[in-house]
Protein backbone atom coordinates (compact mmCIF):
# COMPACT_ATOMS: atom_id res chain seq x y z
CA UNK A 1 0.00 0.00 0.00
CA UNK A 2 1.38 3.33 -0.99
CA UNK A 3 0.38 5.92 1.55
CA UNK A 4 2.11 8.82 3.23
CA UNK A 5 2.08 6.99 6.56
CA UNK A 6 4.89 4.95 8.01
CA UNK A 7 4.84 1.18 7.66
CA UNK A 8 3.77 0.35 11.21
CA UNK A 9 0.70 2.61 11.00
CA UNK A 10 -0.47 0.93 7.81
CA UNK A 11 0.17 -2.50 9.33
CA UNK A 12 -1.71 -1.59 12.51
CA UNK A 13 -4.65 -0.33 10.45
CA UNK A 14 -4.72 -3.59 8.45
CA UNK A 15 -4.63 -5.66 11.66
CA UNK A 16 -7.49 -3.61 13.11
CA UNK A 17 -9.55 -4.02 9.92
CA UNK A 18 -8.79 -7.76 9.87
CA UNK A 19 -9.86 -8.10 13.52
CA UNK A 20 -13.08 -6.20 12.85
CA UNK A 21 -13.88 -8.33 9.80
CA UNK A 22 -13.08 -11.56 11.64
CA UNK A 23 -15.25 -10.50 14.58
CA UNK A 24 -18.12 -9.55 12.31
CA UNK A 25 -17.89 -12.81 10.36
CA UNK A 26 -17.67 -14.81 13.61
CA UNK A 27 -20.77 -13.13 14.98
CA UNK A 28 -22.67 -13.62 11.73
CA UNK A 29 -21.75 -17.31 11.73
CA UNK A 30 -22.81 -17.62 15.37
CA UNK A 31 -19.52 -19.02 16.57
CA UNK A 32 -18.78 -19.23 20.28
CA UNK A 33 -15.21 -20.54 20.24
CA UNK A 34 -12.14 -18.37 20.03
CA UNK A 35 -10.52 -20.81 17.57
CA UNK A 36 -13.06 -19.86 14.92
CA UNK A 37 -12.33 -16.18 15.42
CA UNK A 38 -8.58 -16.82 15.23
CA UNK A 39 -9.00 -18.86 12.04
CA UNK A 40 -11.14 -16.12 10.50
CA UNK A 41 -8.54 -13.52 11.49
CA UNK A 42 -5.74 -15.52 9.84
CA UNK A 43 -7.92 -16.08 6.78
CA UNK A 44 -8.60 -12.35 6.44
CA UNK A 45 -4.85 -11.60 6.77
CA UNK A 46 -4.09 -14.16 4.05
CA UNK A 47 -6.82 -12.65 1.87
CA UNK A 48 -5.26 -9.20 2.29
CA UNK A 49 -1.88 -10.63 1.23
CA UNK A 50 -3.38 -12.28 -1.84
CA UNK A 51 -5.16 -9.04 -2.85
CA UNK A 52 -1.93 -7.09 -2.40
CA UNK A 53 -0.02 -9.57 -4.58
CA UNK A 54 -2.65 -9.34 -7.33
CA UNK A 55 -2.55 -5.53 -7.18
CA UNK A 56 1.26 -5.60 -7.55
CA UNK A 57 0.97 -7.84 -10.63
CA UNK A 58 -1.58 -5.50 -12.19
CA UNK A 59 0.58 -2.48 -11.37
CA UNK A 60 3.67 -4.14 -12.87
CA UNK A 61 1.68 -5.02 -15.98
CA UNK A 62 0.57 -1.40 -16.37
CA UNK A 63 4.15 -0.15 -16.09
CA UNK A 64 5.23 -2.47 -18.91
CA UNK A 65 2.80 -0.77 -21.28
CA UNK A 66 3.17 -1.25 -25.02
CA UNK A 67 5.71 0.91 -26.78
CA UNK A 68 4.63 3.99 -28.67
CA UNK A 69 4.72 4.23 -32.48
CA UNK A 70 7.99 6.16 -32.41
CA UNK A 71 9.64 3.50 -30.27
CA UNK A 72 8.41 0.73 -32.57
CA UNK A 73 9.80 2.47 -35.64
CA UNK A 74 13.40 2.74 -34.43
CA UNK A 75 15.49 -0.06 -33.03
CA UNK A 76 18.52 0.57 -30.81
CA UNK A 77 21.51 -1.54 -31.76
CA UNK A 78 24.24 -1.66 -29.17
CA UNK A 79 27.77 -1.22 -30.45
CA UNK A 80 27.11 1.33 -33.17
CA UNK A 81 27.86 0.51 -36.82
CA UNK A 82 29.27 -2.98 -36.76
CA UNK A 83 31.77 -2.26 -34.01
CA UNK A 84 33.35 0.76 -35.76
CA UNK A 85 32.41 3.12 -32.96
CA UNK A 86 34.31 6.16 -31.72
CA UNK A 87 36.06 4.20 -29.01
CA UNK A 88 38.23 2.21 -31.40
CA UNK A 89 41.87 3.22 -31.35
CA UNK A 90 42.64 2.45 -35.02
CA UNK A 91 40.01 4.79 -36.47
CA UNK A 92 41.55 6.58 -39.54
CA UNK A 93 39.92 9.86 -38.55
CA UNK A 94 41.76 10.11 -35.21
CA UNK A 95 44.44 12.40 -36.66
CA UNK A 96 42.10 14.84 -38.38
CA UNK A 97 42.61 18.50 -37.63
CA UNK A 98 38.92 19.42 -37.77
CA UNK A 99 36.16 17.32 -36.30
CA UNK A 100 33.27 16.77 -38.65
Amino acid sequence: MLTGRSGWQTGAALLAIAAALAGTLGLLLGSRSWQTYAALFVGVILLFGWVDRVRERVRAHRVAAPRSRAQKKFKVISGGRGGNGIDRGDDPTNDQKYVM
